[in-house]
């Protein structure tokens, strides 16, 4: 599902984009430095991801409170990227952004460090792909699965980190699948 970012949450993810960067870049190990996620370039694509399922969401499950965890990157440890009220029913989700390029061969991956906490949390773990074009706002909001999908039938594999990754093959759900989901339309996802 392609999804447009508004012109505002464009401005904010630039905004964003400077301070984490620069917070990451003062704070981490130099075994991470070369980890692409904390670069200009890979945090662009992935806040640009997780505010196109944000506004998604707002405009789509009007009576969820949504929490949007992943702007406060220093302090939100136990918590989704973004987290999902409705009605009492709390969706813990993770965004996972790829440049557009690298989805065929990078996709569907989470770090075995990150999956753990995932699955505790009932995490659902959306994907997405977009440019690092600052001026592109359109993002792929590919799919979804639960962590424990990703735990119970991924496969180690090395990329630019150790991650665990689902098949090509095996099937994600799609973006309407989860709006469902969220606002109660369906009971077919829980598990």
């Amino acid at each position: 599902m392609k999804f447009t970012i508004s012109k505002s949450g464009l401005a904010k993810c630039l905004a964003h984009v400077e301070s984490s960067v620069i917070h990451f870049e003062t704070n981490r190990s130099a075994f991470s430095r070369g980890y692409n996620h904390n670069t200009t370039k890979g945090c662009l694509v992935g806040v640009k991801c997780e505010v196109a399922l944000s506004e998604l969401l707002g405009w789509s499950v009007v009576r969820a409170k949504i929490d949007d965890n992943y702007w406060a990157f220093r302090g939100k440890r136990g918590h989704g990227d973004i987290d999902v009220n409705v009605d009492g029913k709390m969706h813990v989700l993770e965004v996972k952004g790829l440049q557009e390029q690298h989805w065929e061969r990078y996709q569907k991956c989470v770090t075995p460090k990150s999956i753990d906490g995932y699955v505790k949390r009932n995490s659902i773990v959306v994907w997405g792909t977009t440019t690092t074009d600052e001026n592109d706002a359109v993002v792929n909001l590919r799919g979804w699965n639960w962590a424990w999908e990703i735990k119970n039938h991924g496969s180690y594999v090395r990329t630019i980190c150790d991650n665990i990754q689902l098949s090509k093959d095996f099937p994600i759900y799609s973006m309407v699948d989860l709006i469902n989901h969220i606002r109660g339309d369906t009971d077919s996802y829980d598990n």
